[in-house]
């Protein structure tokens, strides 16, 4: 059908991304779930008795009801049980809710056609017999589409299908997918195979949240700036009742991090009880504030690279840079210590739009490599 579509969706731990492709039309595009973004909040708000609000929404309603707010649907997934309002929801509840929305969003976009099928990506160390697994099996099967039309697809290999539709990778080459999202960093070393496709050779995971401490080292140095600046407008702010003067600080705080990872100083302003003033952050002033976050994921890296023995230069392997922690300067560095970091193009989308490509069609190495196996 020509107007047949697909859809993924990468459920993040703070953020959830979604790509879209028509059949018979090439690579898949992103697909904006919000006004500020290609992305939107992994989060779920309970409008006792029953209402879920799902992404901005949600974060726009907990402050004024924290009680009802669920930070990270993706995070639930592996809890035996949560409580909200004292009522037990099932784990996989906030993430059908998130999934739902972005679906309801897509087929919106799509003049009401529903997708003809959905890839949902995952992290690789969830198999089939996980708790996670099972959730989020449970949580697809909530959008309305035939059990045959929703495939998982791990992250990594969707992240590596995506870099092979940019640099071709020869049967046997080695990458290197280090996903730096809002939770712990994973990192994952993938083989290209003969038929286009990826195996994953070893995956390993660093310990230290990436979000919660670059949020932490932006927030810690505006609340600082605002306190030694204008100490009248921070205790306005601590002890504001406008709750929408609260949610907006921290909106700027996303958006000051974000854009920190492009420039070394960033505008943020701060408005409170009608007055507004602008406060700059520089790259500088944060950057220490990660310093046991990149420590990490040096350690993180060496582990990887001995466990696959790409010590050897000879056997060094590119590096792919996806999540939206990524683009942080300070992070890319440490990349580069340990080969060559490969472009990043938008690697907050690249795991939901690489759910999407087909692996990359034999070529003359594929042919090679087959007659000299």
């Amino acid at each position: 059908m020509a107007n047949e579509w697909t859809l993924s969706i990468d459920l993040g731990t703070a953020t959830t991304t979604a790509a879209h492709a028509y059949a018979g039309r090439g690579g898949a595009e992103t697909l904006w779930l919000s006004n500020d973004g290609p992305g939107m909040p992994s989060s779920v708000f309970w409008d006792y008795p029953g209402r879920f609000l799902a992404g901005h929404e949600a974060v726009a309603r907990q402050v004024a009801h924290p009680v009802g707010f669920i930070p990270s649907a993706k995070e639930m997934l592996s809890a035996k049980s949560h409580y909200v309002l004292g009522q037990a929801l099932p784990p996989h509840w906030p993430a059908a809710i998130v999934m739902q929305s972005v679906v309801q969003r897509a087929i919106a976009v799509h003049n009401d056609t529903p997708p003809s099928g959905v890839v949902i990506t995952h992290p690789y160390e969830w198999d089939e017999d996980s708790d996670p697994m099972q959730q989020i099996t449970h949580a697809a099967a909530t959008l309305g589409l035939p059990h045959a039309a929703v495939r998982f697809m791990p992250e990594p290999i969707a992240a590596a299908r995506h870099f092979a539709s940019h640099h071709r990778a020869r049967p046997g080459e080695r990458i290197i997918v280090c996903d730096c999202g809002a939770g712990n960093t994973r990192a994952a070393v993938l083989e290209a195979q003969p038929g286009g496709e990826f195996a994953v050779v070893l995956a390993d995971s660093a310990r230290y949240d990436n979000g919660k401490a670059t949020d932490k080292a932006v927030l810690s140095t505006a609340r600082t700036h605002l306190e030694e600046r204008y100490p009248h407008l921070s205790n306005a702010l601590d002890n504001t009742r406008n709750m929408e003067e609260r949610y907006e600080f921290f909106r700027q705080m996303k958006r000051a991090m974000h854009a920190l990872s492009h420039s070394p100083v960033v505008t943020v302003p701060v408005r409170v009880g009608g007055h507004t003033v602008e406060l700059g952050i520089l790259r500088s002033e944060v950057e220490p504030q990660l310093r046991y976050v990149t420590d990490d994921l040096r350690r993180l890296l060496e582990r990887v690279h001995k466990k696959a023995n790409l010590q050897n230069l000879n056997n060094a392997a590119t590096i792919y840079p996806v999540g939206g922690v990524s683009q942080i300067p300070q992070l890319v560095n440490v990349l580069r210590e340990f080969g060559n970091v490969a472009p990043l193009d938008y690697p907050e989308t690249a795991v939901a739009r690489g759910a999407l490509s087909e692996p990359a069609a034999p070529g003359l190495f594929d042919f090679l490599w087959t007659r000299k196996r």
